[in-house]
C-alpha cells in the first residue's frame, strides 16, 4: 500500500473508529463496519486510479530550456493511454529546431518496458525493440547503421523511459530500486539505481508543487559520468522537472495543462 493511501486511512483507524467504539460500545460494531466498508472501497478506488495518468489518454507538453537564457531549445509532446489489461502506451514526439523524433513505449502494469520504437529521419534512425523473458531483441537502423541484436538481462525491469517508468516506484514505500537502462546513442545496457531524496516544494510558472525528488545513475564507478535528478508530483507520480545539468533543464508546461483542463 503506498504512502498516499496510508495517510488517507490512518487518521480514521487511529482516532475516529477507535474513539467511537470506546464511547459508544453498543453502536461501535455498526460504526466500525460502515467506516471500514467506506475506507476499503476508497482504497480500491485509489489503488486503481492513483496510477491512472494514462487512463484517459492524458496529453503532456514539456519544454527543454537553457538555464542561462531561458530560451526554449526543444519541445516534447507526450500522450499516455492504458488498455483494459493495464498495459500503458506512451507516444512521445520530440520537436527540435530542424527535426522530429518519434518514440513509442509499451509498459506493463508495473511500469516496466515491454517494447518500444524510435524514429528520427535526419539521423537515419528507425528501430524497434522488445523484451521476451530476460532477452531484448532490437532490429532496424541506428544512426544509419543496420542493427539486429540480442541483449541478455536478468529479472530486473527495463526502464528506458524513466520519466514514466519510475512512476510506480515514486508512489511506493520503496526508497531505492535497481533496473536496466539503455544508452540511447549505442543501445548498450547498464544497471541503474534510483533513490528517493525526500520531498520538496518546487515552483513552476508561479505554481508551488509538492514533489518527490529522485536521483538516479548507473551503479558502480560509472555513476560519476551520468547522473540525473528528477522531480515527480507527489499526488500522482507525474514527472514535473529535471534538475538542471549541462546548462539545460526539462520542465512540464503548466500553461498547456491549464489550457487542456479549461476545455473539459
Amino acid at each position: 500500500m503506498n504512502k498516499f493511501i496510508k495517510n488517507m486511512i490512518s487518521p480514521y483507524l487511529k482516532t475516529s473508529i477507535v474513539s467511537r467504539v470506546l464511547s459508544h460500545p453498543n453502536r461501535g460494531f455498526g460504526i466500525v463496519v460502515k467506516k471500514l466498508t467506506y475506507l476499503f472501497s476508497l482504497v480500491f478506488v485509489l489503488a486503481g486510479s492513483h496510477l491512472s495518468l494514462a487512463a484517459t489518454g492524458s496529453h503532456f507538453v514539456y519544454n527543454e530550456l537553457s538555464t542561462k537564457t531561458g530560451k526554449r531549445l526543444k519541445t516534447y509532446h507526450k500522450t499516455l493511454t492504458e488498455d483494459s489489461s493495464g498495459q500503458i502506451k506512451i507516444q512521445r514526439s520530440l520537436k527540435g529546431k530542424n527535426y522530429t523524433q518519434d518514440e513509442t513505449y509499451v509498459l506493463d502494469s508495473e511500469y516496466a518496458t515491454l517494447s518500444w520504437s524510435v524514429k528520427r529521419a535526419d539521423k537515419g534512425t528507425d528501430y524497434s525493440g522488445g523484451r521476451e523473458g530476460n532477452v531484448l531483441y532490437i532490429k532496424g537502423k541506428l544512426a544509419g547503421k543496420s542493427i539486429d541484436k540480442e541483449i541478455t538481462l536478468d529479472d530486473r525491469p527495463l526502464y528506458n523511459h524513466p520519466k514514466v517508468n519510475l512512476t510506480k516506484f515514486v508512489l511506493s514505500d520503496q526508497d531505492n530500486i535497481e533496473f536496466w537502462g539503455l544508452r540511447k546513442a549505442t543501445l548498450m545496457k547498464y544497471v541503474m539505481q534510483a533513490k528517493k531524496m525526500g520531498e520538496e516544494i518546487i515552483t513552476v510558472d508561479g505554481q508551488a508543487i509538492d514533489t518527490i525528488k529522485v536521483y538516479f545513475s548507473p551503479t558502480g564507478p560509472l555513476k560519476k559520468y551520468y547522473r540525473r535528478t528528477y522531480y515527480f508530483r507527489k499526488s500522482d507520480g507525474l514527472f514535473i522537472k529535471k534538475k538542471p545539468s549541462k546548462g539545460k533543464t526539462t520542465v512540464l508546461d503548466i500553461s498547456h495543462q491549464a489550457s487542456d483542463a479549461s476545455k473539459k
